[in-house]
């Protein structure tokens, strides 16, 4: 080996000292050119154990020569671009497949349980000196020295080297069932022992008697740019221990990256290893839950029952953090005082406030002809924003909202605040809602989840009285504040429903929160567990991850029925469920046809031929059909498919409106399942109901895949009603006001804004009455001023004389959208008229005895049943809008006739 240059001063000469080390890798790889190429074309470099052995003294005698430094911060320094340096040479690196390398040793070194000197492979001498040395300093070097055997282990794995302990790799799968996690859930399936041995060092069992759960420790680090270290506590709930809880998403599960975990290197995705290295500036003294590290992943036992605990965990630490996510630091950010990003929402906070309103008022006047530095992150003037929101400022007051360009940047951070992924977990319901004290920490800004509740509830008020108008409802960005109020707003009312823990339903709590989003689709069910405090006279539902989905989908829909005596469920079909199984639905009819005429023909002949045929040709008879979900069954996974979200809610917060079956409870449904070479077995929901009619026509088709768009080509609604109004309707009433009702399904929104309503749908729609004929009539002849018939889009505000009369049709054509989007017209031939999803000529209209609306359903024909034989059979098509049949009308009829029907 070549001299060591000399060290004086130590900290100038390391340059030098990594270009002579950066020389002799040099000469190394040079070494094993001549040893052929490996599969991929590249040159094997196999580098001998003797040759690393003296690149490993070269290194530490720098280091060496580095600690005569006298001061403790220089030293941390220069260890720490020594390591730096390294890892930057070793890159170029890669060992030798042959056992005779240093792969072996340093797996050695790796696999020696104890946390020393010795076992991480220092020198003797160097072991002696450290001896000597401050704690925090040895702590240094062994980290510092853990790091580099790991990069030596990795560059050797990377290059297809062999060791004596090589580790198994794991695979990562996107499965809640491994964590309850904060609102993510990840299971490390391993394809070897080596996890299993890894997490048998961590972890050891949690007693269920003691509801015993771990907390980490995160320590602190002077040097940010140093790893993170944890250590794990176990701590019994019994005992009321003090500890905080991390809410927040998981991340992209395929980019983990390591952490130091009880002395042993644990792997944990990005966007956590983010959170910890903002909590470790935050507080360090309390140990916190996180799901990820708390949970024994690789123990299906503990995982389940941890789960079942989720609602004690959260109820009982002292504070939960909310991680929306890191931020990239942006020019100017260092010039704001650290007060502004770290908020109470208490009288502390008014220094920071005073101090932002003075700067915000001198730059709206001049942006952005002339900006300081401060003005380059847009979020900031957003949460600004959000802050004086709290404070129950007006908008008007506000000086970013009076500077069109900053208002832009105000508006679009409220955009970047609510696209975080954190909000649409399923996890983060009983999160937020259950602790005593939330505060959300994202990137660098810090403040309670109670400041952004006060600052949506302001917001709303003012924006609908005091000051209308200063974010015009046409701005691009408006939306974006629409979606924040909306979200809060879900937030408080969930966190009021909980207070007051009155029967809260499975069903309940799923009508609420069916559109938030799991890596499991079994978590949309389980992720609500904790907060059900009403299970009726049935067993309650425990998280089980050895059955499907579908499986559990089904359990829920028939203990919602079992629980209610309603058919409730029924509400969350949608019209792309049924559209998604409708090749299913065609394929069982035929099989029935099919089935039916080589067994049950009523002439010989033909039954004859039909079984000759089904003989000769069994290779082409057709399989039973699967039914991946029974068309009684809500898909939770597919329920808020992208696109139709508001339409979907629209609809189901709408039908709790109608009472179709007059409070007339669904009876009692035993669980039966099909029995037929037709299709495999089913669960099938027996039900009971008065048919209202068969489909006959579809006047007009409102299939139309954007609410942007509505197909207006036949509506047979005239500006002048004519001599509709003399024509009576079958359902009461004239022809035209059914008309024009069923156009708006009987309903118009209450609110103008789509933030104001809350959980409860009947704070979103009213029901129609006669004094909303005008603005029917209005909206009519609005459209017939259009250029193009058959499309159109809303109407904007320069196509009318005055606002009033355009916001008159513009809440009349957002009714009628809503209404009728994903909807087809129909007739039936008992005169009705109505809206529904799929309604094809043929089907039948029935009111179903628990459900507030109609349901058209489609005969299929006769099915085997286990218990009960053969049986005529429909399937779920979709809830409708019948005009006359809404409250009752038909069920309460005196030739009501009441059937029995299944339904698979």
């Amino acid at each position: 080996m070549s001299s060591w240059p000399a060290v004086s001063p130590p900290l100038a000469a390391l340059p030098a000292h990594a270009s002579n080390l950066k020389t002799e890798i040099q000469e190394l790889l040079k070494y094993g050119q001549s040893h052929g190429e490996n599969d991929r074309g590249t040159v094997a470099k196999p580098i001998p154990f003797d040759v690393f052995k003296s690149l490993s003294d070269s290194v530490l005698a720098l280091v060496n020569k580095v600690l005569d430094q006298p001061s403790l911060k220089d030293l941390a320094e220069a260890i720490e671009r020594v390591n730096q340096t390294t890892k930057t040479i070793l890159t170029d690196v890669q060992a030798a497949p042959e056992p005779s390398t240093a792969a072996v040793a340093v797996s050695a070194i790796d696999a020696v349980p104890e946390d020393t000197p010795e076992s991480l492979g220092f020198a003797p001498q160097m072991v002696e000196r450290m001896k000597s040395m401050p704690p925090e300093t040895v702590q240094k070097l062994m980290d510092a020295k853990r790091r580099g055997n790991a990069l030596l282990l990795t560059r050797t794995q990377a290059a297809g080297g062999t060791a004596s302990s090589k580790p198994i790799p794991s695979k990562v799968t996107a499965r809640s069932s491994a964590q309850h996690g904060g609102s993510s859930k990840i299971v490390l399936e391993s394809q070897g022992n080596e996890e299993i041995k890894v997490h048998g060092k961590i972890y050891t069992p949690l007693s269920k008697a003691k509801r015993e759960i771990r907390v980490v420790k995160v320590f602190p680090d002077l040097d940010p740019t140093y790893g993170i270290r944890c250590e794990l506590s176990v701590v019994s709930l019994d005992a009321k221990p003090v500890y905080k809880a991390l809410s927040y998403t998981w991340g992209n599960p395929n980019d983990s990256v390591p952490i130091t975990l009880n002395g042993q290197r644990f792997p944990v995705t990005r966007n956590l290893k983010k959170a910890l290295e903002r909590l470790r500036t935050l507080d360090t003294e309390t140990p916190i839950w996180i799901d990820a590290i708390c949970i024994n992943q690789v123990d299906s036992d503990e995982r389940m029952h941890q789960v079942q605990m989720m609602r004690v965990i959260f109820e009982s630490p002292s504070e939960v953090i909310i991680w929306l996510g890191d931020l990239h630091t942006l020019p100017g950010d260092e010039l704001w005082d650290t007060g502004c990003f770290d908020w109470r929402g208490d009288e502390s906070d008014i220094p920071s406030i005073n101090s932002i309103i003075e700067f915000t008022d001198a730059l709206a006047d001049t942006y952005p002809q002339k900006s300081d530095p401060r003005s380059a992150n847009p979020l900031m003037f957003g949460l600004c924003v959000m802050r004086l929101l709290a404070g129950d400022v007006h908008l008007a007051d506000i000086p970013l909202l009076r500077n069109i360009h900053l208002r832009q940047q105000c508006l679009a951070a409220f955009s970047n605040l609510v696209m975080q992924p954190w909000w649409n977990r399923i996890w983060v319901v009983q999160e937020v809602i259950l602790p005593s004290r939330v505060t959300i920490v994202f990137g660098r800004f810090k403040a309670p989840l109670r400041m952004y509740a006060d600052a949506s509830s302001n917001l709303e008020r003012h924006k609908s009285s005091c000051c209308a108008g200063i974010i015009p409802a046409d701005d691009r960005a408006a939306s974006s504040v629409d979606d924040f109020c909306r979200k809060m707003l879900t937030i408080v009312e969930s966190g009021n429903l909980w207070r007051k823990r009155d029967g809260i339903t499975l069903l309940t709590l799923l009508r609420l929160y069916y559109p938030k989003d799991a890596t499991d689709a079994r978590d949309k069910i389980y992720g609500l567990l904790g907060l059900v405090t009403d299970w009726g006279n049935s067993k309650a539902i425990a998280p089980n991850y050895t059955i499907t989905a579908s499986e559990l989908y089904q359990e829920v829909a028939q203990q919602s029925v079992a629980i209610s005596g309603t058919l409730s469920i029924l509400t969350f079909r949608t019209e792309r469920m049924y559209h998604r199984m409708l090749q299913d639905i065609n394929s069982v009819k035929n099989n029935v046809i099919y089935h039916k005429r080589t067994t049950d023909s009523s002439n010989p002949t033909e039954k004859y031929l039909h079984r000759s045929l089904h003989e000769k040709f069994k290779s082409s008879i057709p399989d039973p059909v699967e039914l991946d979900i029974p068309s009684w069954v809500p898909d939770w996974e597919t329920i808020n498919e992208k696109g139709f979200e508001r339409q979907t809610a629209e609809r189901i917060n709408r039908a709790f409106l109608f009472n179709a079956c007059a409070s007339r409870p669904a009876p009692p449904a035993p669980v039966l399942h099909t029995a037929s070479p037709v299709l495999k077995r089913t669960r099938v929901l027996a039900v009971s109901g008065v048919r209202v009619g068969v489909v006959e026509k579809i006047d007009f088709p409102y299939l139309v895949a954007s609410s942007q768009a509505l197909s207006v080509d036949k509506i047979s609604l005239p500006s002048n009603p004519g001599d509709l109004t003399s024509t009576p309707y079958v359902g009461g009433g004239d022809t035209y006001t059914a008309l024009w009702r069923t156009l708006v399904a009987d309903s118009f929104f209450l609110h103008s804004s789509r933030g104001a309503a809350g959980l409860d749908g009947r704070a979103m729609f009213r029901r129609a009455s006669s004094a909303d004929l005008p603005a029917i009539q209005a909206w009519r002849r609005w459209l017939s001023r259009q250029k193009s018939i058959g499309i159109h889009k809303a109407p904007v505000l320069k196509d009318f004389e005055n606002a009033e009369e355009h916001a008159l049709v513009s809440n009349t054509d957002r009714a009628v959208r809503s209404a009728v989007l994903q909807r087809s017209y129909f007739v039936t031939n008992t005169g009705y008229m109505g809206l529904g999803g799929g309604a094809q000529p043929g089907d039948e209209v029935w009111v179903l005895m628990g459900a507030r609306t109609p349901q058209v359903l489609r005969p299929v024909g006769s099915v085997g049943v286990e218990g009960v034989g053969e049986r005529e059979v429909w399937i779920n098509v979709g809830e409708a809008y019948v005009q006359g049949v809404m409250d009752g009308e038909v069920v309460k009829g005196e030739n009501a006739e009441v059937k029995e029907i299944l339904l698979l």
